[in-house]
């Protein structure tokens, strides 16, 4: 199995979350925030605040890649897309 990319240029997905009828413009825009933005990404993490893997120490934290690989070598069954 292979991934092919696929480049979309920004302003086609903000054109699309535009005009897109609400609420299928939802999973665009939140997209857009988290991939195209990086809005997830531009924080520092506090003195009280915690990293998800120290509030769940019994759980094996993979990247990415890693599930990436896991994915290509033996796919989970298939199952409903988060956005339809």
């Amino acid at each position: 199995m292979t991934f092919n990319r696929i480049y979309v240029h920004e302003d086609e997905i903000v054109k699309l979350f535009e005009t897109l009828p609400h609420p299928q413009n939802i999973p665009v825009s939140v997209l857009h925030s988290f991939f195209v933005k990086g809005d997830t990404m531009g924080f520092e993490l506090g003195e009280y605040d915690l990293e998800a893997s120290g509030l769940y120490p019994d759980l094996e934290f993979r990247t990415i890649d890693q599930l990436l690989d896991i994915f290509l070598t033996s796919p989970p069954d298939r199952a409903a897309a988060a956005f339809e």
